[in-house]
């Protein structure tokens, strides 16, 4: 998915993470893979929402705090130094470097010792070179809805966000 052909889409989920309506030419101003990952919990009929309000509104919480507890957020999230937490399929995580980002996972493996790799489904994010339509010269809100084809390893910096019950 990317501007060009989705363009009402991608307003959609600025409007309705935010509550405020957005320009094309604002939102290119902004990075959006929070507003992605709200829309896709509200659309999914998710109980408890985040917090709805742009970054600044949110204060200390900011955009992606929105969804962890201890960050004054909604879902338990654990720490991947942690090595507490067994990720699933459906839920978030949070990659602190090198922009704060939130995604999907959409499948994980185990590699040992209380490890995971993941693949995700993020928005706003996408290799350089993805698609004709991603320009390089402004990184910020240029990116796209994208299945990421390679298996991460999250740092222990990062979080997983639990949204699935556990087996």
């Amino acid at each position: 998915m990317h501007w060009a052909q989705h363009e009402q889409r991608i307003l959609e989920y600025f409007q309705v993470s935010t509550g405020k309506p957005y320009t094309k030419a604002a939102a290119l101003q902004v990075s959006w893979c929070s507003y992605f990952v709200h829309w896709c919990l509200v659309k999914g009929g998710m109980s408890p929402l985040p917090r709805v309000g742009t970054a600044g509104e949110l204060g200390a919480m900011g955009s992606v705090g929105r969804f962890m507890k201890p960050s004054g957020g909604c879902y338990e999230a654990y720490g991947v130094y942690q090595r507490k937490y067994r990720p699933r399929p459906g839920d978030m995580y949070n990659r602190l470097k090198p922009n704060n980002h939130i995604g999907f996972i959409r499948d994980v493996r185990e590699v040992g010792k209380g490890q995971y790799e993941i693949l995700t489904i993020d928005g706003n994010s996408g290799p350089l070179g993805f698609s004709p339509y991603f320009d390089a010269s402004n990184l910020i809100g240029k990116g796209f809805i994208y299945q990421r084809p390679e298996w991460v390893r999250l740092g222990g910096e990062n979080w997983y966000i639990q949204l699935c019950e556990e087996d």
